[in-house]
């Protein structure tokens, strides 16, 4: 079992099930810090990566590039980027 599962359940009082994801807001696995993880499914885990995906390219001058996952962070960090837990995506502010 992965650190920030056992960290999270100890937070939350409760069990995790075998398909529950955390995801990491700040795409950095170190970071449990509890209003860093986001409790999800697998398809909505996915709808969060394929939006920081696209906000990826979207930040990038050059066709077919994509800034790199620090840089991804920093504009986190800035509140350029932000994350709705509700809706599960990332997006521009």
């Amino acid at each position: 079992m992965l650190k920030h599962r056992i960290f999270y359940e100890a937070k939350k009082g409760i069990k995790l099930k075998i398909h529950d994801i955390l995801h990491h807001i700040d795409c950095n696995p170190y970071n449990n810090n509890i209003e860093n993880l986001w409790l999800t499914n697998s398809n909505r885990h996915g709808k969060a990566h394929r939006s920081m995906r696209l906000i990826r390219i979207e930040l990038v001058e050059y066709p077919y590039a994509i800034i790199s996952i620090e840089s991804f962070r920093e504009y986190l960090k800035k509140e350029i980027i932000e994350f709705d837990r509700n809706l599960g995506i990332y997006f521009i502010t």
